[in-house]
């Protein structure tokens, strides 16, 4: 069954790329399968600013943004790919002794994982009449053992038909990834919502995967690129008058912080494992590292190529072009 629902959201996300994260998750706020899941976030609490969609709301809201908690992460099928790598990183420590001290990091993400587990084992109702505690003992058990393989025959799914997390979606193409900064100028007057939704139409048919700001971000539109990068277009539209407009449009790569953080762990680790003279585990850090950072390199020049080619597909022939790669810093 797991494995069919894998299957499933594959199947939907190769659809509606557009509908999915980065990570291939659709945003749920429901639940299933009774009342399992902790009630308050546990994540660090951060204000945002409420912009509305493109920045159409004129007023703040009432309402927060939703946050993730510390289940979400755990009942996400990746949760096992992370356990593995950290798992690889330990069985290293065979090679290089430093590395053993990762062992309570892979003790601890175990342990939580399988203290969820039994606690939804034990709040389990079965409804079997004049059960003996040595059947309940059983059934629990069978429960909490569940709960544990359910994400992972679910990630088996989901990787047999090609929502992984090394995917891509969208068209290719290459470019330098930088800030560049486009003019359109109209002499017409356009609606600056009809703008942006020019730039997600002219996008859409460049064959890109387009996710639009929510209420809560300061950009307009998101070119994913994958897992690790993307490029996000921000839009002001200057007025000036008779009707005329120039619409000022910034493109900007963006980064995963998880992907960067991640290189430069395995760069450190690297160079202190070549200090130490284990050759073997520093070629093996050092390849995961280069793999990951050209991945991500790839992924955001993809996504900045699509987008500066759609954008200046919108532009009319006679509208001035800049692209500058020291405009648009923050």
């Amino acid at each position: 069954q797991q494995r069919g629902y894998g299957r499933a959201e594959a199947m939907l996300e190769r659809k509606w790329p557009d509908r999915y994260s980065a990570g291939g998750h659709v945003t749920w706020r429901g639940r299933l399968y009774g009342d399992t899941a902790p009630r308050h976030a546990t994540g660090p609490l951060r204000w945002r600013v409420y912009h509305g969609v493109w920045g159409s709301a004129l007023f703040q809201s009432l309402y927060e943004p939703a946050r993730g908690d510390l289940n979400t992460v755990l009942l996400m099928p990746e949760a096992y790919l992370a356990i593995g790598f950290v798992t690889l990183l330990v069985a290293l420590g065979t090679l290089w002794a430093p590395l053993f001290l990762l062992a309570p990091v892979l003790v601890a993400a175990a342990g939580v994982l399988a203290l969820r587990a039994v606690s939804a084992a034990a709040k389990a109702r079965f409804p079997t009449p004049g059960l003996a505690s040595r059947d309940r003992l059983a059934r629990q058990a069978l429960t909490a053992l569940l709960h544990l393989a359910q994400p992972l025959v679910r990630l088996d799914g989901r990787l047999r038909h090609g929502l992984t997390p090394w995917r891509r979606r969208g068209a290719p193409g290459r470019s330098l990834p930088r800030s560049r900064r486009l003019e359109l100028w109209s002499e017409t007057w356009i609606d600056p919502l009809d703008w942006v939704r020019t730039f997600e139409s002219a996008l859409v048919e460049e064959g890109a995967v387009v996710r639009r700001g929510d209420d809560f971000d300061g950009w307009d539109l998101e070119t994913r690129g994958g897992t690790l990068a993307s490029a996000r277009v921000w839009t002001v539209v200057e007025e000036h008058g008779g009707g005329q407009q120039l619409a000022r449009v910034r493109c900007r790569p963006v980064w995963s912080r998880a992907a960067l953080v991640f290189v430069a762990l395995l760069a450190a680790l690297c160079a202190s494992a070549a200090l130490d003279g284990a050759a073997v585990v520093a070629v093996v850090l050092g390849l995961g590292a280069a793999a990951l950072a050209g991945r991500t390199v790839s992924e955001a020049s993809s996504a900045t190529a699509v987008t500066v080619g759609a954008l200046r597909g919108c532009a009319p022939a006679s509208s001035p072009d800049r692209d500058d790669p020291d405009l648009g810093r923050e």
